[in-house]
């Protein structure tokens, strides 16, 4: 056997080593220093905020707990003005009695049989004695079997008369009437009516107010219906 160039090391007598602690003893050591770690680190910020707070300043009571912001009261809009029905009604402009005759006149051609005075529409529109006009054109219009297509316009209009101081306020319009559109037919289709006549003609409607709505309550035709 060749020989060693190293001599295995002979054990030195001395002190007996304590014995290893056991696993259990090390992890309670080894937990514990991070938590006093954690509670010096809270403890020292507390401390600061204790220090830094303004005079005057209410202390929170604990510190781990954030006090939540209180809610905020709006108070609710106040609600819209409303219009006072009892309010005297102003006088009849020419842009509304132009929108009311116009509304009228579209109404009626919506049927080419004719509309019913009953009709929801209508009413809204018209009062009075137009409605008995308008029913008896209808009726007419049924026992010949005709029908009419087309839709009259409004091409001008004048004020005649305008009481506001009226109960309820009253006012009357000259409207031309352009019927260029319009055509009346018989059973078979046939137009009805003399193609030479003008299709412009005068008009004059009388308004009522009811309700602060202005509808239109008649219908004449001057002696000279040419426009």
């Amino acid at each position: 056997m060749p020989p060693r160039l190293f001599r295995a090391r002979e054990p030195i007598p001395g002190p007996e080593r304590p014995a290893p602690r056991s696993p259990s003893r090390v992890d309670k050591r080894a937990w514990r220093m991070p938590t006093i770690i954690t509670a010096c680190t809270i403890s020292g910020a507390f401390a600061l905020g204790l220090i830094f707070a303004p005079e005057g300043a209410d202390l929170p009571k604990e510190a781990s707990v954030a006090s939540a912001p209180k809610p905020v009261k709006t108070s609710a809009p106040a609600p819209a003005a409303t219009s006072d029905p009892s309010a005297p009604v102003g006088a009849l402009s020419p842009e509304v009695a132009t929108t009311a005759v116009q509304s009228l006149l579209l109404t009626l051609a919506s049927d080419p049989a004719g509309v019913q005075p009953d009709d929801a529409n209508l009413t809204s529109l018209a009062t009075g004695a137009i409605l008995n006009e308008i029913a008896a054109d209808t009726q007419e219009l049924a026992a010949n079997g005709w029908t009419r297509t087309g839709a009259p316009k409004v091409d001008g209009i004048r004020m005649i008369s305008n009481d506001a101081s009226a109960a309820p306020a009253t006012a009357v319009v000259e409207v031309c009437v352009d019927s260029t559109e319009v055509r009346l037919l018989d059973v078979a289709g046939d137009v009805i009516g003399d193609p030479l006549a003008s299709p412009r003609s005068l008009n004059t409607y009388s308004l009522v107010n009811e309700g602060n709505i202005w509808r239109v309550s008649a219908r004449t035709f001057p002696d000279d219906a040419a426009c």
